[in-house]
Formats: structure tokens, sequence, C-alpha cells
């Protein structure tokens, strides 16, 4: 049972939380993307880098989307973020 949950732990980002967010980018364009990923991983594990890359360079919303700063433990994006 542990095994499957640091599995699991392990595989978030890319099998749930990417995804989706890529999903709702699609979907929706947002203007404003607000994340809440500055706890306890760092923004590799997340994958915020490729994410954010993908946005700004990508995604319907690469002309106008703003996001804030809270895309890994302790770190600060240096797009066109909301500081918070």
């Amino acid at each position: 049972m542990i095994y499957r949950f640091k599995s699991y732990f392990r595989e978030y980002p890319t099998h749930k939380m990417l995804p989706e967010m890529q999903e709702l980018v699609m979907r929706f364009s947002p203007d404003i993307l607000w994340s809440d990923g500055d706890w306890e991983a760092p923004p590799e594990y997340w994958g915020s880098q490729e994410f954010l890359a993908w946005l700004y360079n990508d995604s319907p919303s690469k002309d106008t989307v703003v996001v804030n700063d809270r895309y890994g433990l302790n770190k600060i994006t240096f797009f066109e973020a909301l500081y918070t």
C-alpha cells in the first residue's frame, strides 16, 4: 500500500496535474493562471519550467496569459508574474 502511494506521488505531476492544467488552458484560454505550488517540492518535481515554456510559447493563451509566482519550493518565476 505504501509503495503504491509513493508511486502515485512521484507520478502525480506528469500523469494528473500537468495534463489537467493543459486541458484547462486548451479549453478556456485563460488570461490568468493561478498556481499554488510554492510548497514541499522543487519546480523540477512539478514540471514547472516545461509547463511555463509551453504556456508562453505554444498555448492558446500565449499572448495574453499572466501567472503568479508559485511554481515550486522557494522559486519565483521571472515571467509576467503576479508576485504573491
